[in-house]
């Protein structure tokens, strides 16, 4: 077999086994979730609470970065086993699929779980609509973003990512309104894109 033909065969049957195992992993979760029991003796783990899963997820994000992926799944395999309702694992797996192998469609099942955990917050919801825009999926990177600005209505980062996301479908005149509404609110603004949409509108 040529070395190519193997690596891909790897990579999908560690992209179905990866998913058997989140698929389990949220199964199990879900049980939990509705067993009145569970919920008085195992309440779900805070985000500011140092432990094992912390560290897991902690050494999994350097991975990332240095795109260390082979790692970064394992560590984040882990962290999911310890804590199966934490988003974090299944962002950081959707991440390593769509930055190594431009997997939409794995990727887009790891956002998915992620966004369904009880944990996920507007900054996750930010997150899976910049890696929309990334695909240039810009429609539903907006109505992603609308949904997730009125449930969060003062979430970080909503509004630039939306001024963000018209500047790249070329409408000056909203992208310029949405980086004004931006500011207001102290969002973190792409450098330039103030000057860029305001001088276009």
């Amino acid at each position: 077999m040529k070395r190519g033909q193997h690596a891909v065969r790897q990579r999908a049957f560690g992209f179905w086994l990866a998913l058997w195992l989140a698929f389990g992993l949220h199964c199990a979760a879900s049980s939990r979730s509705l067993s009145p029991a569970h919920k008085a003796s195992a309440p779900l783990p805070a985000y500011g609470v140092v432990g094992k899963e912390d560290l897991l997820l902690a050494q999994a994000r350097k991975e990332l970065d240095r795109k260390d992926y082979l790692h970064a799944m394992r560590h984040y395999g882990q962290a999911m086993q310890i804590n199966p309702d934490h988003p974090e694992p299944y962002r950081g797996i959707a991440m390593i699929y769509w930055r190594r192998d431009r997997d939409a469609r794995a990727a887009d099942v790891y956002y998915q779980l992620a966004l369904a955990r009880p944990l996920a917050d507007a900054d996750l919801h930010v997150d899976y609509a910049a890696y929309l825009s990334m695909q240039n999926r810009l429609d539903e990177s907006l109505d992603h973003l609308y949904r997730t600005l009125d449930k969060w209505p003062r979430g970080e980062n909503i509004r630039s990512q939306i001024a963000l996301v018209y500047y790249r479908k070329q409408n000056a005149a909203k992208a310029c309104q949405w980086a004004n509404n931006a500011l207001e609110h102290h969002d973190h603004l792409q450098a330039g894109l103030l000057e860029r949409a305001c001088g276009y509108a």
